[in-house]
């Protein structure tokens, strides 16, 4: 900190950050003492970052700030320790959080000195896209009717991740948009037919068969008692 004062007075005419530098004014100079500051002990700390969304087997480093009673940095704490509840490991000496294989969260980063702490929150997120499930994986379609077909994608660890660019195709049985999965089958019966979605390289089918519309059991009895009376 750095003070200056006017001649004669115990007020102080300016201050900044530092050591403490006390000047006296002699006619047109300046006469000054330098004096160490007073160091106050952490009263509170704030981690940063505040929050982070960290991949699966991915790292992101914590840092903490101990602040006086006034507010002021200070390195008068003890030694901190940090910790994490949840998901992931972290050092306890240097602050470097490590996510696992799992995606979840919020979890939550700790660091402790004495009495003194403060938190941040960790999310862990899915990886990258490795492979994608469609539903259903076989099915009967009746011809002239529509079938939505859906599909998820998974990380290397089998974490739901999103899918980028989904493209879906058909190669027979009818047409299938290819933004929606909204499959509309033909008027004529047949198959087996594969229905595809696609995510750059990565791919997953449905085998599906066009049919005839299947006869109710209401209209089997009536078509029996008819043949019946009429024989």
């Amino acid at each position: 900190m750095t003070i200056s004062w006017r001649l004669g007075t115990a007020e102080p005419i300016q201050s900044s950050g530092g050591d403490v530098t006390v000047f006296w004014r002699l006619g047109a100079a300046f006469v000054s003492h330098e004096y160490e500051q007073e160091s106050f002990p952490a009263v509170s700390s704030i981690v940063s970052p505040s929050s982070a969304n960290v991949a699966v087997q991915g790292t992101q480093q914590f840092t903490v700030v101990y602040y006086d009673e006034f507010d002021n940095p200070t390195s008068l704490h003890d030694v901190t320790v940090w910790s994490v509840s949840g998901g992931g490991s972290i050092d306890s000496g240097t602050g470097l959080f490590t996510a696992d294989t799992v995606a979840g969260g919020t979890y939550t980063v700790t660091a402790t000195a004495g009495s003194v702490s403060d938190t941040s929150t960790v999310t862990i997120t899915g990886g990258v896209l490795a492979s994608i499930v469609v539903s259903p994986a076989t099915a009967n379609i009746t011809k002239s009717t529509t079938r939505q077909f859906t599909a998820v994608g998974y990380d290397e660890f089998s974490n739901v991740v999103s899918i980028p660019s989904l493209v879906w195709s058909v190669d027979d049985g009818g047409n299938i948009n290819e933004s929606t999965g909204l499959f509309t089958a033909g008027e004529v019966t047949g198959g087996p037919f594969t229905v595809t979605a696609t995510s750059g390289i990565i791919t997953d089918t449905s085998t599906i068969n066009i049919v005839e519309p299947s006869i109710g059991r209401s209209s089997n009895q009536r078509l029996s008692l008819s043949i019946g009376i009429g024989f």
